[in-house]
């Protein structure tokens, strides 16, 4: 079906297949229509799943076209797995004496080796006026790259770096740079969306299949014309001898005239089916793209609320870090508090310890002296109860003397 529509798009100087997903496949056999055609001005391939594979037939195809001023390839995944798709198809740009605009929109360019390739097909570029890299997170560096090279391009109007990560010094920078180019050429109003300028002298009521209709309904005048050359080419063969070179080559003009005539109504018809299949997808991707921007709409809404909901929570994790470094500082006071508090502790225990056997020492030598005194008391005591008896003794005899 593919080849199909692009046989009949031969002389159209437009081409679009936005959201068509004809994947890397289909963009070889786009490359190969590109390659050759001699007529087409604007290609648009907006999100046809393709990926650097496609981006290096196209720019295969792009060194052998002359006339394509518009491309656009945005919402595609040009830059997934490397800069070597992006990387053929900026030289491709770059040596292009046609191309005026290019759309690169999410496509998955990241980085300082994306902007690389970007500065180095605008470096010496003498053509590209309009570039769009919205939504490709080329981030700071990124971005600084791409302002180093503008500074050595002057053919260069309008670049569109929304949504790709850079400060706003650097985007200041790089408009300031846009201007000047644009003073310089005398091209103030030529900032914004680019517009191919198609000129409908192939197509006058802007009907791709037109042209190539009309031309072939005018190689014979038409029908009715055709019909009555044929019934006098009819009636001149009967009127000649049948074995005459005559009759012979009024047989094989009748003969050719019909099979042009049967070859003519099944090219129209043919024509005609492409047409409405081509107007039934054209109609089914100019439905899609309406979802899909009231879906992209929305998705924009919901992330400007998600961006909202992500900086309050951040505002919360924020102060929660802080009352948790708070609450770290008070527990690392508490652990200091308690190591001294369990080396004065320990050092007290030691001191009581000692105490405590210093005590338990004096105890007992208190006890083994007490011991010793008990004896000497209870050897005493006996002492003293003999010297009573003795003294008692002695009274008696004395009494017993004095008697």
């Amino acid at each position: 079906m593919l080849s199909t529509f692009l046989k009949a798009q031969e002389e159209s100087p437009t081409l679009v297949l936005a959201h068509a997903a004809i994947g890397d496949a289909g963009a070889l056999e786009i490359a190969g229509f590109l390659a050759t055609n001699r007529h087409l001005l604007l290609l648009d391939l907006t999100g046809c799943d393709l990926t650097a594979t496609a981006a290096m037939h196209l720019a295969g195809a792009m060194r052998q076209n002359h006339t394509l001023e518009s491309l656009i390839l945005k919402h595609n995944r040009i830059g997934e797995g490397g800069e070597a798709g992006l990387a053929a198809l900026c030289r491709a740009v770059n040596n292009s004496l046609t191309l005026k605009h290019l759309d690169l929109r999410q496509n998955s360019l990241d980085g300082t080796l994306a902007a690389q390739c970007l500065g180095e097909m605008l470096q010496n570029n003498k053509c590209l006026t309009h570039l769009e890299l919205s939504w490709n997170p080329l981030d700071p560096s990124g971005g600084t790259v791409l302002h180093e090279h503008l500074k050595m391009n002057t053919t260069l109007f309008d670049c569109q770096l929304s949504g790709c990560r850079i400060p706003e010094e650097t985007l200041l920078g790089i408009a300031q740079l846009l201007l000047r180019n644009r003073k310089a050429k005398r091209a103030d109003l030529q900032a914004g969306p680019y517009k191919v300028a198609v000129e409908p002298r192939d197509f006058p009521n802007a009907n791709p299949y037109q042209g190539r209709e009309h031309a072939l309904t005018n190689s014979i005048v038409s029908a009715d014309r055709t019909n009555e050359l044929m019934a006098q080419l009819l009636r001149f063969r009967s009127a000649l001898a049948p074995t005459g070179g005559e009759a012979r080559r009024a047989q094989e003009f009748y003969e050719y005239l019909e099979q042009a005539q049967k070859q003519l109504q099944m090219e129209v018809g043919t024509i005609g089916r492409v047409r409405e299949r081509v107007e039934l997808l054209s109609q089914g991707f100019n439905d899609r793209e309406v979802r899909y921007r009231g879906d992209i709409a929305e998705a924009q809404d919901r992330l400007e609320e998600f961006v909202k909901d992500h900086k309050e929570i951040r505002a919360v994790i924020s102060r929660f870090a802080e009352q948790l470094q708070l609450e770290r500082e008070a527990k690392d006071e508490l652990v200091r508090d308690l190591d001294r508090d369990e080396r004065r502790y320990e050092a007290e225990e030691a001191r009581s310890k000692n105490d405590l056997a210093v005590v338990l020492s004096e105890q007992k030598e208190l006890s083994r002296r007490l011991k010793e005194l008990q004896l000497q008391s209870e050897e005493m005591d006996k002492e003293n109860r003999r010297l009573h008896e003795r003294a008692d003794k002695l009274r008696e005899g004395v009494t017993l003397l004095h008697t």
